[in-house]
């Protein structure tokens, strides 16, 4: 085989790999989104804990941490407001809500 043949078939190979991956990922947050309602919808990614974060109040992910049961998710509205949400692994459901105004200049 040629040297470009050879990558040709690793930008394939590359390629189909992205695809498959990106498949998994699309899945999954739809999985859980659509079983909402089902307390048996399995365990919950941190990509997942986001998308519902935003769908549910909006606004830039600050940052994310987990917790014993799941994850906490920290979200700057466009307002100021700094919410901060937990979002239990084993069902998807937001457990708590906790929002703070943001300070404006000293």
């Amino acid at each position: 085989m040629s040297f470009n043949c050879i990558a040709k078939f690793q930008r394939a190979t590359i390629l189909v790999a992205l695809l498959y991956m990106a498949t998994l990922v699309g899945q999954s947050p739809a999985f859980a989104l659509q079983n909402k309602g089902s307390k048996n919808v399995g365990i919950i990614t941190q990509p997942v804990a986001i998308v519902k974060a935003k769908e549910f109040a909006g606004g830039r992910v600050l940052r994310v941490d987990n917790t014993p049961t799941g994850f906490r998710v920290k979200l700057l509205q466009q307002s100021g407001r700094v919410i901060s949400l937990d979002i239990n692994r084993a069902t998807g459901e937001i457990t708590q809500f906790h929002s703070t105004e943001q300070k404006k200049g000293k």
